[in-house]
This record gives structure tokens, C-alpha cells and sequence, in this order.
């Protein structure tokens, strides 16, 4: 059986984005394997805004 993966991307007004596997649950902060990556570039924020206004 395949493993369920999800990514998650957070995007807020003039703030870093924040994207990986990580859920903000308890699991995800000590037990779970997640990934969790903060950008502070308003460029790729941009992308990031872009791409989501697309798939919604």
C-alpha cells in the first residue's frame, strides 16, 4: 500500500512562507518524520500566492 503523503504550504500578508509536510499537531511536533521550511523571500511568496490562487 502507498504511504498517504500531504504538503502543506502556510501564506500570510508580508510574512515568510511556510511550506513542507508538517501539520501543526502534536504527532507532527514529536513523533511523526515531517519536513518544515521557512522562506523569507517576498519573490518566491509571490510564486507560492500565485500558484495557490490557481488551484483554488
Amino acid at each position: 500500500m502507498e504511504e498517504f503523503k500531504s504538503w502543506i504550504t502556510v501564506l500570510l500578508p508580508a510574512k515568510p512562507v511556510i511550506t513542507g509536510s508538517f501539520d501543526w499537531s502534536s504527532a507532527a511536533a514529536h513523533t511523526n518524520d515531517e519536513a518544515l521550511l521557512v522562506i523569507h523571500s517576498p519573490q518566491l511568496a509571490k510564486h507560492f500566492t500565485r500558484e495557490t490562487d490557481r488551484l483554488w
